[in-house]
């Protein structure tokens, strides 16, 4: 709690600092530290070079939401988190289960700044809704060469997924996708290498391995070791094109295409779990003046301990298309595909049994200030023909994700509505 208040004393005499002072976020792994640097004027700072000194930009952002979910389940209140039991499907007095209320999805601070000309930083922690704890995400260094070189140390997200990597505040619609949720390797502990030429780029990593964020060394999270590529080609337009999915009206034609491979074992140090895991992904962004379109598979092999290894796919597409200038309409469809292999190894014993999950989604995006993220409202509608059950065993192919807007479901037809406010700060 002292870091927290720390912090909240140094961001309000920051922003006293400059009363005008409206900041476009910084989320996930900042793509490029000169990026910063180009938006530092905007932002409250307490050094105006890094000749005076270290400068420190600090930023932050909320999501705040109201969900309606609908599930064609009396006893659902029993399979959320902590419930016991199972459902009678025999139960006379079973009706649909309705859950509803308020949440803020995400609520995060950032710092970024310069050392020296040629290192960076950036730290970025959040509030987490349960029980309301302030959370360390991002926190590493960059040191930036001439040549399109630069090199990362510390906690950030591995470059696998493109979805992941675009920040929270430039997704399509109010969350990521089931895809993303079930495949993502979210953040880790390592070094990076990125490499950024007119045309390609490409990021690697060594590290803890996939969602082993904020770990110690003897944790059963982390891998002995794992390594990360992606590479990106583009045809057209600039990177930065890509930091969002939304391409506004009148912006030129931009594209690319890229791929991204990962890798992590682990059972040979006290503490890591004797399994390994193995994920491929393709993805393309095709965006012009007004419309946007992405798609991307990804492939996952499991190998446990015990048991048989267990291979599972994914494939989701998406697309979003300008009214006029402050409305945007948008849709995304979602597949999982489980391997018929079940969790324990023994398919049909009726253990740990996993389906495929399909789900849909469309909404309209209300940009309040024309052309900008900063304030955002987002009104949204999922549907999702299979049953989610409680899958906080890792037997079924998809998570239960209050963020995505599925909770558990023992017999399918799900809808969940969403209306939710961004505001960059």
């Amino acid at each position: 709690m002292k870091q927290t208040k720390s912090l909240m004393v140094l961001a309000g005499a920051a922003l006293g600092l400059s009363s005008g002072a409206l900041a476009q976020s910084t989320d996930d792994a900042i793509a490029q530290s000169r990026a910063l640097q180009s938006d530092a004027s905007t932002r409250s700072s307490f050094a105006a070079d890094t000749a005076a000194g270290p400068t420190l930009d600090l930023s932050g952002y909320t999501q705040f939401q109201y969900n309606l979910n609908l599930r064609d389940d009396s006893d659902n209140n029993r399979l959320l988190p902590g419930g016991t039991g199972t459902p009678d499907p025999n139960d006379p007095n079973r009706s649909d289960s309705i859950t509803s209320g308020f949440r803020f999805a995400k609520t995060k601070l950032v710092a970024t700044g310069n050392i020296t000309e040629e290192w960076s930083y950036v730290f970025q922690g959040k509030f987490s809704t349960d029980p309301g704890d302030f959370l360390l995400d991002d926190m590493y260094a960059r040191y930036t060469m001439d040549n399109g070189w630069s090199f990362d140390a510390g906690q950030k997200k591995l470059p696998f997924l493109h979805e992941e990597l675009v920040k929270d505040t430039g997704q399509q619609g109010s969350s990521r996708s089931l895809v993303n949720e079930h495949f993502t390797t979210g953040r880790s502990q390592g070094v990076w290498i990125n490499y950024t030429q007119d045309s390609w780029r490409f990021m690697g990593a060594f590290s803890d391995g996939s969602n082993a964020q904020n770990t110690e060394i003897t944790s059963p999270v982390e891998a002995d070791y794992a390594f990360t590529g992606r590479g990106e080609w583009k045809w057209a337009g600039e990177w930065s094109r890509f930091d969002q999915f939304s391409s506004w009206m009148g912006q030129e034609n931009a594209g690319y295409v890229g791929g991204a491979a990962h890798w992590q074992d682990g059972g040979s140090t006290v503490g890591t779990s004797d399994s390994n895991l193995f994920l491929a992904t393709l993805d393309a962004q095709m965006q012009g003046s007004g419309w946007n379109i992405y798609a991307a598979a990804v492939y996952s092999q499991f190998s446990p301990a015990v048991g048989d290894s267990i291979s599972d796919l994914g494939m989701m597409v998406q697309g979003g298309w300008f009214l006029q200038d402050q409305w945007e309409l948008f849709g995304r469809g979602t597949w999982n595909i489980a391997d018929d292999n079940d969790a324990d190894g023994n398919p049909g014993n009726g253990v740990q049994e996993r389906d495929d999950f399909l789900a849909f989604s469309a909404g309209v995006n209300y940009f309040i200030t024309p052309q900008s993220q900063n304030i955002r409202a987002t009104f949204e509608v999922l549907y999702s023909p299979d049953e989610q059950t409680n899958s906080s065993n890792g037997a079924t192919n998809i998570p239960s994700s209050i963020d995505a807007g599925v909770l558990p479901d023992q017999e399918g037809g799900q809808f969940n509505l969403r209306a939710q406010l961004q505001v960059i700060f």
